[in-house]
């Protein structure tokens, strides 16, 4: 087994063969093909292209395959789509051939290995609870099997899905099982790359300390085999670290290590993640002139395809412009930033509708599939049914009774099903043209409400510009300037908090302590508004299982809103719980300014703001954000009661199994 570049852990138990025999027969020369795609995956495109059209040709033939040749072709197939970037490429693959995983003939390997790139293209769309569910049933299959590749595939991937949600103790369990593993089942490459993966593990949850232990221990590993290709990255993390700490000159050290072993190595990726450190470093440092001429460096090498990369580029960027003084740079690098983040928006969209489309056509064709199997199935009964009539009319008339009694049950049967799948695919299909319709809203609103502040920004900077002022007034314009960044920047924060409630399903089931959710946001709340000093009472909180990160989001800004809109020195924020007919009742009081009976039902949509941007800041997405999470647990928020200058009582409510 191998590591690839891509993220993906690949099969490597072939023995590759770079000359085909004119005397091997059809099926033969279409194995040694496929083993040659997979020799020559991450190496050479046009080889593998070459490879698969001489597949292809004998497929055209009508030769019967192996199934077990046919299906290691389709996971070629599926691993090559990968490699172009085109994980629905590969996913609509799968969905043709997912039926192979009935047959017989073809090996338990293949089939684990089909299972685990299902997992693993789901996690590259979005789902990720069907991803953690094929690596959960990958590890299962290893276990009953004996079969420590599949676990090694299974943990591996679970671990970085669990890393990339932020479950580091889930994720260091999976790696910290990995190493556990005797040598002859895990390769110097792959054991060095589960130590990577928990080093970052390590580093992201704030254990320095472990991390840096455990880096050094692998670097001395890779110097001992040999290993050089992987150091780099272990450099660079090392590297990480000691920026985090401001402890400049070993970061500089690690980066000459890095950059030498990479320009060595040949190995461009690594090449640029050194020539990015070096930009922070000097950034870091306050050197800015040195750190914008690597940034700007990079930018022009960058890959116009990959708009995350270059989003994190201009976002880098964008501050270091301000800090040099480059104004008019910063403007367009946040401009730049704007568009790219639309652009991923746009594109996240598009490809969640295409996944949810092809999901959709998968299930119609498998229903489509069972009713011809039942109507085959209904004639052939029929014609056995005429023979028997024929031979034993006496006999063949109580099974006709027998018969038709069992078709019409099982028609009913089968019309209940197909009525509560329709049910369900028409539910489906009316939440994605909701969604789309509350994008389009959504897009209307926020063209408006960002040409507000970037219109201010370019109409006062000319004037300034071109009056040539100075002094007071040359102050004037530009805090005015200043005032309509700030909103700009509100307004994609907003924007970017907005993103995060459609996800394809919020996770539920988390033990969610309520009185430990409101202190940490009361906590960081205080910090925020140092200025203000915040009462807060809980009363009757309890412990629950739903969603953390949609309660965690709903409770702060309730909480929120009901210090930012209150003119009190001393806020009074009150939190009190009940459980009414099967639903979690919360209820969030406050002392703030109160809101006017005619304008209680428009606070919950798009952008509603009640009062000036002199008055409030923000973008008057909160309690819309809040609203719809709270609509994803089947709850709603509603206003108890409210009057002008005599504070505000929101009711949230949401079923107790939510």
């Amino acid at each position: 087994m191998i590591v690839c570049n891509h993220g993906l852990i690949a099969r490597q138990d072939f023995a590759p063969k770079d000359t085909i025999l004119g005397s091997t027969s059809d099926q033969r020369e279409f194995q040694m093909y496929v083993d040659s795609i997979e020799k020559y995956l991450y190496l050479n495109t046009n080889v593998v292209d070459q490879y698969f059209n001489s597949c292809k040709d004998i497929l055209e033939k009508d030769i019967p395959i192996p199934d077990s040749s046919l299906f290691d072709y389709v996971i070629q197939e599926i691993y090559y789509a990968h490699v172009k970037d085109n994980a629905l490429a590969a996913f609509q693959i799968m969905e043709v051939h997912e039926h192979m995983l009935e047959v017989e003939e073809v090996p338990q390997k293949l089939k684990n290995s089909f299972i685990y790139m299902k997992g693993f293209t789901s996690m590259t769309l979005g789902d990720l609870a069907f991803a953690r569910a094929a690596f959960y049933e990958l590890i299962d299959r290893g276990e009953q099997q004996r079969d420590s590749s599949q676990l090694v595939l299974g943990l591996f991937s679970l671990g970085q899905l669990l890393s990339d949600q932020k479950d580091f103790v889930g994720a260091t369990q999976c790696f910290k099982r990995l190493l556990t593993f005797s040598d002859p089942y895990l390769p110097p490459g792959t054991f060095s790359l589960i130590n990577f993966e928990l080093s970052e593990v390590y580093s992201r949850d704030n254990q320095n300390e472990e991390a840096l232990a455990l880096i050094d221990s692998a670097l001395v590993s890779l110097e001992a085999e040999k290993i050089f290709i992987l150091k780099p990255d272990f450099l660079l993390l090392k590297g990480e670290i000691a920026l985090e700490e401001k402890d400049y000159q070993l970061a500089w050290q690690l980066y000459e290590e890095a950059n030498e072993l990479s320009l060595k190595n040949q190995d461009p990726t690594n090449i640029r993640k050194s020539d990015l450190f070096k930009a922070q470093i000097l950034s870091s440092e306050g050197k800015y002139a040195e750190a914008l001429e690597m940034y700007e460096s990079l930018i022009d090498l960058q890959d116009t395809t990959d708009l995350e990369e270059a989003l994190d580029l201009y976002m880098e960027v964008h501050p270091i412009y301000k800090k040099s003084g480059e104004e008019t740079k910063a403007y367009e690098s946040l401009v730049r930033s704007n568009s790219l983040q639309m652009k991923i928006h746009t594109e996240r969209k598009r490809r969640e509708t295409e996944y949810l489309k092809i999901k959709y056509e998968g299930e119609k064709k498998e229903n489509e599939n069972k009713i011809l199997a039942v109507q085959v199935a209904r004639k052939i009964s029929q014609n056995t049914l005429l023979y028997t009539l024929t031979t034993l009319f006496g006999l063949g008339v109580l099974i006709l009774l027998i018969a038709f009694y069992q078709k019409r049950k099982f028609n009913q049967k089968l019309k209940a099903e197909v009525r509560n799948r329709t049910v369900e695919l028409e539910y489906a299909n009316t939440q994605l043209i909701n969604t789309n319709h509350e994008l389009d809203e959504f897009n209307r609103i926020l063209s408006h409400d960002l040409k507000e502040p970037i219109r201010s920004l370019v109409g006062f900077s000319t004037l300034l510009k071109k009056r040539g002022m100075q002094g007071q007034e040359a102050k004037e314009y530009l805090g005015y300037i200043e005032k309509s960044g700030k909103q700009l920047y509100e307004t994609l924060s907003a924007v970017s908090a907005f993103q995060n409630t459609t996800p394809l399903k919020i996770p539920k089931g988390e033990v969610i302590d309520i009185s430990q959710v409101v202190e940490n946001i009361i906590l960081e709340l205080r910090n925020k508004n140092p200025e203000k000093r915040i009462n807060y009472s809980g009363l009757n909180l309890p412990i629950i299982h739903s969603s953390g990160p949609a309660i965690q989001r709903i409770f702060k800004e309730l909480i929120n809103n009901g210090i930012k809109f209150n003119q009190s020195a001393i806020p009074e924020i009150i939190v009190k719980y009940d459980k009414q007919e099967g639903s979690h009742c919360f209820e969030f009081q406050d002392n703030g300014i109160g809101i006017a009976s005619e304008y209680q039902e428009q606070i919950f949509g798009m952008f509603k703001r009640l009062n000036g941007r002199n008055e409030y800041e923000g973008a008057g997405l909160g309690l819309n954000i809040a609203m719809k999470m709270a609509k994803r647990l089947n709850g709603d928020i509603s206003i108890l009661q409210s009057q002008e200058n005599e504070g505000s009582t929101f009711q949230f409510r949401f079923p107790a199994e939510a």
